[in-house]
């Protein structure tokens, strides 16, 4: 797929390509296009191509935060070696 072919507008996932906003030289021959993109929650950043179109990246990281929120352990009392946790820090 070559930077043609993504538009103002296109949709991959959670985000919506805005516009190019720079190209990359790599090397002689190869460039890497980077568009600015507004995920669902209002969160603006730059993609390269290649993350785009593959879905390796779907959002601004918002849909994973509170997941990772999500999984806090309450390890008071517990024993790693001779470390003993005695209270959970904010």
């Amino acid at each position: 797929m070559d930077a043609k072919s993504i538009n103002k507008g296109d949709v991959f996932s959670d985000l919506t390509v805005i516009e190019l906003a720079r190209v990359v030289e790599i090397g002689h021959k190869h460039v890497m296009h980077v568009y600015l993109c507004e995920c669902t929650c209002g969160e603006r950043l730059e993609v390269n191509q290649g993350e785009l179109v593959s879905g390796h990246i779907k959002s601004c990281g918002c849909v994973s935060k509170p997941r990772f929120q999500a999984l806090q352990y309450d390890l008071t009392n517990c024993y790693f070696g001779k470390l003993h946790v005695i209270d959970q820090a904010d």
